[in-house]
């Protein structure tokens, strides 16, 4: 540890992460505060990921698993081992930037009440290329139908990589074994109050492809059995979390409400038909005989959301 490192501990969890595990490693060690702690927690990779990681950083930094525990085993076992009050994950294939953890930490230590600090997150294409980015000033509120309203009509969540408290994810559910258990985690802490938000980009998410049942299945827990309807679950789950006792009766209220005003729009609709398509890939096989899927073009460098996207946002900042 470097004597002027601050209280933080990183985990990068990964499972077969070339290529973009060496960026995301050195995203870290690029920070203009070094943390206490990197650790890489490769679940049995079969792509060099933990040699390339090992030649990176020191001795011991790179607990490398007999065999596939899955991306749930893997996370929970990353907190677990953490030696620092503060904590994040970061995905094998995202980057920081240089700040992030400077600024990150400070607004922490600015707001105790705060459970975790996110920052707004750049999109990112599979060759690093943005093409949007998002900010999730809403959940810094402590009124709880303001930050809880927006965030259930998220068409992507990634509020899950942000830098938290240690101590108020050791005493949460963690990461469970279910289809968007990072969702799940987010709420858990969000009807127990906001989070400190920073308004600059300084996370990049690099969006991955669609995965099929099986994929999503095999990656959190490897030889579980096949599950369908991913997406409703979690919504069932959501709402199993509001009845939680130790949340304030005005806040489950407020939480309920809102869920169940989902059921109303279109985030709810639009994950059933995720479910529906992904349970009978025939359906989405034949819309797509007589109708044009819409292809994804290649993301330009820009400085706002493409045009095509600007409608869609501003179609839902209206709702």
């Amino acid at each position: 540890m470097e004597p002027d490192a601050v209280p933080v501990s990183v985990a990068i969890p990964v499972y077969n992460g070339m290529p973009y595990l060496r960026e995301a490693i050195e995203s870290v060690l690029g920070q203009t505060v070094a943390p206490a702690e990197l650790r890489i927690f490769d679940n049995a990779s079969t792509d060099g990921s933990a040699a390339v990681a090992a030649a990176m950083l020191p001795p011991g930094a790179v607990v490398v698993s007999d065999q596939n525990l899955g991306a749930v085993a893997n996370f929970n076992r990353a907190l677990l081992a953490a030696s620092q009050p503060y904590f994040m994950w970061l995905g094998a294939d995202d980057r920081l930037a240089p700040a992030f953890l400077e600024r990150a930490l400070a607004a922490l230590e600015a707001s105790p009440s705060a459970a975790a600090c996110l920052t707004a997150v750049r999109f990112i294409d599979g060759d690093g290329v943005y093409f949007y980015d998002q900010v999730d000033h809403e959940l810094a509120s402590v009124d709880p139908r303001t930050r809880l309203r927006p965030f259930l009509r998220r068409r992507r969540w990634t509020e899950f990589y942000c830098l938290y408290r240690t101590e108020a994810l050791l005493g949460s559910p963690r990461v469970l074994p279910v289809h968007g258990s990072d969702v799940l985690l987010t709420w858990w802490l969000l009807l127990r109050g906001p989070f400190a938000v920073i308004d600059e980009r300084l996370l990049d998410y690099r969006v991955a492809g669609v995965k099929s049942v099986e994929e999503v299945t095999e990656n959190l827990a490897p030889g579980s059995s096949r599950e369908h309807w991913l997406k409703i679950r979690m919504w069932m789950a959501l709402w199993q979390m509001t009845g939680d006792p130790q949340v304030p009766a005005s806040t489950r209220r407020v939480a309920r409400q809102e869920l169940a005003s989902v059921l109303l729009g279109t985030a709810w609709w639009y994950h059933l038909a995720e479910d529906v398509t992904l349970r009978w890939p025939w359906i989405r096989r034949l819309i797509g005989r007589f109708v044009t899927l819409p292809r994804v073009a290649r993301p330009r460098e820009v400085s706002g959301e493409p045009r095509r996207l600007r409608r869609v946002l501003r179609r839902r900042r209206s709702r």
